[in-house]
């Protein structure tokens, strides 16, 4: 008997650690993530229109793109742009929800085929393949097969204007009495002209807090404009430099014990600072008192409860941290704009050493804090960090170089450089390269970007060792997650298996083979919880379908019959609690059968039921006759 494989992913792991964002991650891969191509998720649909207010250029918007199809959004990150562009497609009324396309080459878009009738947006569209020289007529071609084809609208969102040649809208956030109507509130004692230099999201957490009965003064104190404004403030102070290196250091290493931090922090400082700056005599190590830190300090040391492999109850430890976690992004923000390319080029060295730390807490704080610092300087950490990392044969290095990306993806403006990151090395022509391009389509990559995941899996699990059986392990690793994290896509990984099937058994019986083979390694994963099938069937009972056609087609080939029984006998014994899901599961599996086919299914399957069950036959052994065998 064929044994199903245990799938695993390695995710990120930071606890309790918060992002520059103030967002706290718990498990990077796990965390709720909607997808950013395909049909865009209700939730993510009504998240936007909830109690949204229209800025000054949303109406001549939505008349530009009933009137020319294509409309484009620019303006400075963080703006609204996403949320407008959703809230433009629900103006249209269309019937249908709107398709998300990646960022992708002019090329590629001017090459996909539109449904009628239908809308499609483009977040953060880099343009690439529409440069100053014949952008205008890259990007006219895309407005004229656009407008060729019936009812179909898109609007792109970037940062920067396109093309003259398109209707363009400078979006700005909405004023913010205009938001705060929205939640029914006034802000009491509160500066117009002052809140107009906070953040949309910022203004919305505090239309938020206003509505749940917090003050006004609480609220504005604990948005991102006011942390901002302390670390400004601290910076223009003037520090000690090593007072700076230490915040440098806290950015990557926030929330660790003390006794990790400072051996770290010391080696990033001795990187820097010249021999013998220090004004008075060296001590030995063991005789340096710990530092003191003011009231004013960014940086503060807090006693938690000891995170060992065995820790005693009671058993604490001093751990080294930021005031507020919302501060490591703006500590990023003044060191790029204050501190030369030589000071840089120290800190990413430190880094680079740092990966190799055994502490797996260490790097996967390292890897948050590289992603973040992705978001002030991607060319650096590209070029420094993950370029190297992706293609070392220290693997951990490329599980890093895997986590980045992952965490960067949490950033609904970061996802896209991630993607078009994994896609680069999925190109390249260095084999290591390429495997760690599956590790990352396998991670929070693939659950953003699900069909290109699995686009660019398939063809790598083609390859010969090692790039082919990683990309084969990644996906039913990516299956997993996807069923972790939203199930309700989970149908998306079986329908791409059902296609390749089809597509393959009309052309090549070694390529069906291949297919035939993930699609058991998918249906037969399993996590700590059980099989992932069961849990995705459970929350999805609407995708038995999706289970009945993938079993019918390699029920066909005789020598995968014995393992496609066990897959179904085992997916029916671990729902068997659900008599109705095994109903609607076993009338799929009829309605997909070829009539032929369906009555000997029906006498093999049980027969094997019984002889697996040992005397106490499952329940379902009795549907599958009654179902199968019914005319």
């Amino acid at each position: 008997m064929t044994t199903t494989p245990q799938v695993s992913v390695q995710f990120v792991q930071i606890d309790s650690l918060t992002t520059g964002t103030g967002t706290t991650i718990g498990i990077g891969g796990l965390r709720a993530t909607h997808r950013l191509s395909g049909e865009v998720p209700s939730g993510m649909m009504a998240k936007a229109i909830d109690r949204y207010a229209p800025p000054r250029a949303h109406a001549p918007a939505l008349q530009a793109l009933r009137d020319e199809r294509v409309v484009v959004l620019y303006g400075a990150r963080g703006g609204g742009k996403r949320t407008g562009a959703l809230n433009l497609m629900a103006d249209l009324g269309k019937s249908r929800p709107p398709i998300m396309l990646p960022d992708q080459p002019v090329d590629e878009l001017l090459a996909f085929q539109c449904d009628d009738d239908r809308a499609y947006v483009i977040f953060g569209w880099s343009g690439e393949g529409a440069g100053p020289r014949a952008g205008d007529a890259e990007v006219a071609a895309l407005a004229t097969k656009i407008r060729s084809v019936k009812g179909v609208h898109l609007v792109i969102t970037r940062e920067q204007p396109l093309s003259s040649l398109i209707p363009h809208f400078h979006w700005e956030p909405p004023p913010p009495e205009d938001l705060l109507a929205r939640y029914g509130v006034r802000p009491e004692g509160a500066d117009l002209a002052e809140l107009r230099r906070h953040s949309l999201p910022d203004l919305v957490r505090f239309a938020g807090n206003l509505a749940s009965g917090m003050d006004v003064a609480t609220s504005l104190a604990g948005l991102d404009l006011a942390h901002r404004r302390d670390v400004e403030r601290w910076f223009d102070e003037g520090h000690d430099p090593r007072d700076v290196l230490e915040a440098t250091a806290a950015v990557f290493l926030h929330g660790l014990p003390e006794r990790v931090f400072e051996p770290w922090a010391c080696r990033l400082a001795d990187a820097v600072l010249p021999a013998g700056i220090a004004s008075e005599p060296a001590l030995p190590a063991a005789l340096t008192p710990s530092r003191k830190r003011d009231e004013k300090s960014l940086i503060t040391v807090v006693t938690r409860a000891a995170e060992e492999v065995d820790p005693i109850s009671g058993q604490s430890a001093r751990c080294l941290q930021f005031r507020s976690g919302r501060y490591r992004s703006h500590v990023l923000a003044a060191l790029r704009e204050r501190y030369p390319e030589d000071f840089w080029q120290n800190v990413y060295g430190w880094l680079d050493t740092l990966v190799d730390e055994p502490d797996p807490a260490v790097r996967a704080h390292v890897a948050d804090g590289v992603a973040l610092l992705a978001e002030h300087d991607f060319h650096g950490v590209r070029a420094h960090l993950l370029q190297p990392w992706s293609a070392d044969q220290r693997r951990t290095r490329a599980k890093e170089a895997v986590n980045v990306l992952s965490l960067m993806c949490l950033n609904d403006a970061m996802a896209p450089l991630a993607r078009r990151t994994a896609i680069r090395w999925a190109r390249s022509k260095d084999e290591l390269r390429n495997c760690t391009a599956a590790q990352a389509f396998s991670e929070t990559v693939g659950l953003r970007y699900l069909s290109d995941a699995l686009w660019h899996l398939w063809n790598l699990s083609e390859r010969p060792a090692p790039v082919g059986p990683e990309a084969t392990a990644a996906i039913p690793r990516l299956y997993l997650g996807q069923t972790a994290n939203d199930s309700a896509d989970s149908k998306i990984v079986l329908r791409s298996l059902v296609s390749r099937l089809r597509e393959a058994g009309r052309r090549n019986l070694t390529q069906w083979g291949h297919a035939a083979d993930i699609a058991i390694a998918v249906l037969g994963a399993r996590s700590g919880e059980g099989l992932v099938a069961a849990r995705h069937l459970c929350e999805q009972p609407r995708d038995a379908g999706a289970f009945a056609d993938l079993w019918a087609l390699i029920l066909i080939n005789q020598p995968r019959r014995a393992v496609v029984f066990d897959s179904i006998h085992t997916l029916l014994r671990s729902v068997d609690g659900a008599e109705g899901t095994v109903h609607d599961l076993l009338t799929a599996l009829r309605a997909a059968l070829p009539a032929h086919e369906r009555r000997l299914f029906a006498t093999q399957f049980t027969r094997y039921a019984v002889t697996r069950a040992k005397g106490r036959t499952p329940r379902f052994v009795s549907l599958v006759s009654s179902i199968l065998e019914s005319s």
